[in-house]
């Protein structure tokens, strides 16, 4: 009996260090401005909702293996950089 109460205990503090980290991955802070060859350097991005775990809403850009926090405005910015890259692969990719 007393090796059912372990387990449920160790279990009980499994579940709760996992949730707990998951709050770990919210951003707390945002950059007003993002250089725009960081922008160019972005090689994916997560959009945040305020809803839920994390408190406000961002845009997470993952450059080079490192994750920024920005504002949802700089969305704009990083649509308008990548489509002028790929307007330039086409153009390349045709010569």
């Amino acid at each position: 009996m007393e090796l059912k109460a372990t387990c449920v205990l160790l279990l009980i503090m499994c579940v709760t260090i996992f949730t707990s980290t998951e709050g770990l991955s919210c951003c707390l802070d945002v950059s007003n401005r993002i250089h725009p060859k960081l922008l160019r350097n972005v090689s994916r991005y997560e959009i945040q909702k305020k809803s839920g775990i994390c408190d406000i809403d961002a845009v997470i850009l993952h450059i080079d293996h490192r994750r920024i926090c920005a504002r949802l405005r700089v969305l704009k910015a990083l649509m308008k950089i990548k489509r002028g890259q790929r307007k330039t692969q086409k153009v390349n990719a045709e010569k």
